[in-house]
């Protein structure tokens, strides 16, 4: 007989076992379905970010194919001059608010097409990441900051030991 609840016993907690098992199974599983369901949305938006921009490129492509056709066919179909110098000058100005470093280094009478795209992919940038800042985890961002500003106090105190240092040796 007391084998047998001895046995019993052993089955009771087998099937308790059992079922913890289960309830931890179905919760992963949960798990799984919503990271699942995240990855897809992202993915989806790639691909849509994706799509975005090769039209954007056949749509630019188009426009420059359409403005080199009117440059071939003659003036008829042009600005005058100093429309088209302010309007480059307009553009280069605008690249120089986000890239003063490149802006500075290059032609400002650079083709205004390439500029418009550079300005173009510079925005799509901006907005790619506010959209990441938008999604993007609040506890994990502030730890990322408080380890940034960690590490730019030990910076700072690092480079004041070397000021010190260097005022000591030039005593």
């Amino acid at each position: 007989m007391e084998h047998f609840v001895e046995l019993e016993e052993q089955n009771l907690s087998l099937i308790q076992q059992w079922q913890e098992n289960e309830q931890q199974t179905e919760i992963k599983r949960k798990e799984f379905e919503i990271i699942k369901m995240e990855k897809s949305r992202e993915i989806a938006n790639l691909k849509n970010t994706v799509e975005e921009n090769k039209t954007r490129c056949e749509k630019i492509g188009v426009e420059k194919t359409t403005l080199e056709i009117q440059t071939s066919k003659g003036r008829e179909n042009l600005m005058n001059e100093a429309t088209y110098k302010g309007i480059v000058a307009k553009i280069s100005q605008i690249r120089s608010l986000y890239d003063k470093k490149r802006a500075k280094s290059t032609n400002q009478q650079a083709d205004p097409t390439t500029q418009l795209v550079e300005i173009e992919a510079h925005i799509n940038r901006v907005l790619k990441f506010l959209y990441l800042a938008r999604i993007a985890d609040a506890k994990i961002v502030s730890t990322h900051i408080r380890t940034l500003q960690t590490q730019a106090k030990a910076r700072k105190k690092e480079d004041q030991a070397l000021e010190k240092q260097f005022q000591q040796v030039q005593q």
